[in-house]
Parts: structure tokens; C-alpha cells; sequence
């Protein structure tokens, strides 16, 4: 099992397919330090279905981790494996050799021929290990290494799952599905997408693909096909999820969809939240009945703030996921009172704080919602269908509030 082990480790840090890593050849120096850094190796396989073209690890040697560190240290503890192994061919070809003069039939001949061609794959082979019955084994492509689990015959990405979904069911995590040795390349692809922010460079380099439209298509059907899929089983789940609570809040669903978790004190907070009386601007308000002496002066305790410029209220302004269309429509109402205003009475307002606070408040919202709502309220002004509060009078008597 050891050697199944050193074996996946390397396949999930280099992000080659299975072949190359079978493929790499004792006898040949594959594995080499970095010609300019002591610290750094070079670990180089060959893509049979490539043309032979070479594929490029580098990292670190200190890493132990790592695929270069692994496999100098399998070489080093398998030496006296490989050269039993040697003497074993030395000792077939002789034998097979001998048959040869000796007149042996045909059949007799291949038989032996195909001993000696096994041989000379373990003497090339990486990945020895010895089987338990005490005879030499290595790992390849064409077999599997048959190992024991309840009792079963399984391989060691069976047994690894078994253990790990054990795991995970004991922690109320759904179970991971079968994993083959081929999909460890999609899985380190899948990696390096997400820890570069979906730089398609990034997935090109670890991939040692040689041409970039071949990322490109690698990463629209083995990627994004997968992720568009995790994201409309996740939606469903939460979907039905809310189903089975007798709700759909939309505000709920776009979290859990985006952060996968809502907890009780948050949806406290929601329902605080909406219970807020709303202004004009659609902007909630912590306390509407006692508004701060600097938005109204004149202020009661019966009197509920009439001014409703929230956007100049930090005090008591809570901006809401449903708050755009009104923070919108604001924004556009100043742009109209700025065109109509001379300059230095709008610089000499509270108009020019408001704008700005706006602006700061829009960046909290995708900027496509906010492009199209400020779109529809400024169509709204121009063909009269909206009323700017004040703009009249500001327009009649370039007076400014």
C-alpha cells in the first residue's frame, strides 16, 4: 500500500495523467536539481499521447510533500529491490538465451521472452514495492495493486474513500463519490483554477499544455461544466431545503447559494432588519421617531423625520439588500438637481456629501443592477414619468437645500 500511497501523492501534485507518472523510467535521469537553484529539482515525464512531449514539474526539495521529494526518497529506499531485480534479468536472459541454442520450441520460447520483457519493466519501474507473499511487485497502467478491505478485494482508492466517508459521515458531511486515478488531473486543474481567481494561464502552466485553446477547452468542459452543475445541485438543495421549512426567501437562498451557511443570528438580524420602517429611498431606519438633531434640528419625539436624506444619515441609515432601487433612484435625482444648480450653491450644500455617500453605498452592489437601475431612473426623470423632489424650485429660483 505504501507505494499506491507515494504514488497518488505524486499524481495529486503534478496534475499529470496516470501514464506519465507509470511511464517514468528508473534507468534515466528524470529527476535532476534545478541547474540554477541547489534548493529546486526538476522532475521531467514524457505524454505518450503528446507525440512524447516532455511534461515539466518543479519545486522545492525541502518540500516533503512534494513529487520530486517523494520520488528520490522511494528510489532510495527501493534500491535493494531494483537490483535483486537486475540480477533477476541477468538470469533470465541467460536462461532464455540458452533455450534459444539449445532449440527450445516456439512456444517455450515466448514464454520465457515474455519473463524477460517483464523483467526489464521492473528494472525501469519507479514504484516497487514488495508483494506479501515476499516476491518483487511494481505498480503499472495495466494492473491494479489488490489490496484487502472487509474482506474484499479492493484497490487503494477504495480504501482511502471507505476511510474517508467514514469520516464524514461521523461528521454529517455528504460522502465523496468513486474517485479514479485519471480524475486527480481534473481535481489539481479544478485547484489551480480556484487559487489563481480563474486565470486560465495559471491552468495552462500545471497542465504543461502547449497550446492555449487546448486550456481553454479543457477548462470549459471539465471545469465550468462541472462547476455550473455543482452550483444548480447546491441551489436545488437549498431550494427544497426552504421548501421543507413552508418559505422561500430569495434573501436567504442568494446566501446560503454564495456562502453555504445562514445561522440563527443572522436570520434574527434579517428579521430585525425588515422590521424597519423604510424612507422614501427604500434605505431602513434604526430609530425614524428621534432622527439625529444634524439631519432635523427641529425635531420631536411625535414627529417622524420628514427630511428622509438617509444617505447623510450614518447614525441611523441601514442599507438593505432590497435598498438599490431606491439608493438609485436618489442618485439620480441629485445628478438632475446638480444640472439644474449653479455651481458654487451646490458645492456650498449638503448635496455634494450626499452624492458621494451614494456612490460609496452602489459599490456595495453588483455593478451591472446598479448600471441598469440608475439607466431606468434617469429615463424615468427625462420623460417626466418621475418627480425630482425640489428641482422646481431650485430651477425657478437657483435656491439650493
Amino acid at each position: 500500500m505504501e507505494a499506491d500511497i507515494a504514488f497518488h501523492l505524486c499524481l495529486a501534485n503534478t496534475g499529470w495523467n496516470p501514464a506519465v507518472l507509470y511511464s517514468l523510467d528508473a534507468s534515466e535521469e528524470f529527476l535532476r536539481t534545478h541547474p540554477k537553484n541547489p534548493n529546486q529539482y526538476q522532475l521531467i515525464g514524457n505524454k505518450a499521447r503528446a507525440g512524447g512531449t516532455e511534461q515539466f514539474v518543479s519545486g522545492l526539495w525541502k518540500s516533503t510533500s512534494g513529487p520530486g521529494y517523494i520520488i528520490k526518497a522511494w528510489l532510495e529506499r527501493t534500491a535493494s529491490l531494483r537490483k535483486q531485480l537486475v540480477t533477476n534479468l541477468e538470469e533470465q536472459r541467460a536462461h532464455y538465451l540458452n533455450l534459444i541454442q539449445q532449440g527450445a520450441s516456439l512456444d517455450d520460447q515466448v514464454t520465457e521472452l515474455a519473463k524477460v520483457q517483464r523483467l526489464e519493466e521492473g528494472c525501469r519501474c519507479v514504484w516497487l514495492y514488495v508483494e506479501t507473499g515476499g516476491d518483487i511487485g511494481w505498480l503499472n497502467q495495466r494492473t491494479t495493486n489488490v489490496l484487502n478491505l472487509n474482506g474484499k478485494r479492493s484497490t487503494y482508492l477504495e480504501i482511502l474513500l471507505d476511510r474517508l466517508n467514514r469520516e464524514r459521515i461521523a461528521r454529517g458531511e455528504p460522502t465523496i463519490p468513486s474517485v479514479t486515478a485519471s480524475d486527480f488531473r481534473d481535481i489539481f486543474a479544478l485547484y489551480v483554477w480556484r487559487i489563481s481567481s480563474g486565470n486560465i494561464l495559471a491552468v495552462k502552466r500545471a497542465l504543461n499544455h502547449a497550446r492555449l485553446d487546448t486550456s481553454v477547452r479543457y477548462t470549459s468542459n471539465n471545469i465550468l461544466n462541472s462547476e455550473r452543475d455543482e452550483e444548480v445541485r447546491t441551489f436545488l438543495d437549498h431550494l427544497f431545503a426552504e421548501l421543507g421549512q413552508g418559505r422561500i426567501d430569495i434573501t436567504i437562498l442568494a446566501h446560503l447559494q454564495r456562502y453555504g451557511k445562514v445561522t440563527d443570528e443572522m436570520e434574527q438580524r434579517l428579521t430585525d432588519y425588515r422590521a424597519l420602517e423604510r424612507s422614501r429611498v427604500g434605505v431602513a431606519c434604526k430609530d425614524p421617531f428621534n432622527p439625529p438633531k444634524s439631519m432635523q434640528p427641529e425635531s420631536s419625539i411625535s414627529r417622524i423625520c420628514s427630511r428622509q436624506r438617509c444617505l447623510l444619515c450614518k447614525e441611523h441609515a441601514v442599507i438593505l439588500p432590497e435598498s438599490l432601487p431606491g439608493i438609485a433612484m436618489r442618485m439620480e435625482e441629485l445628478e438632475a438637481i446638480k444640472g439644474a444648480t449653479p455651481a458654487g450653491d451646490w458645492f456650498k450644500s449638503q448635496f455634494p456629501d450626499e452624492f458621494k455617500n451614494g456612490q460609496d453605498v452602489l459599490r456595495l452592489f453588483p455593478a451591472d443592477a446598479v448600471r441598469a437601475e440608475r439607466l431606468r431612473w434617469a429615463q424615468a426623470i427625462s420623460d417626466g414619468s418621475h418627480h425630482v423632489p425640489g428641482l422646481n424650485l431650485v430651477s425657478n429660483e437657483r435656491g439650493i437645500t
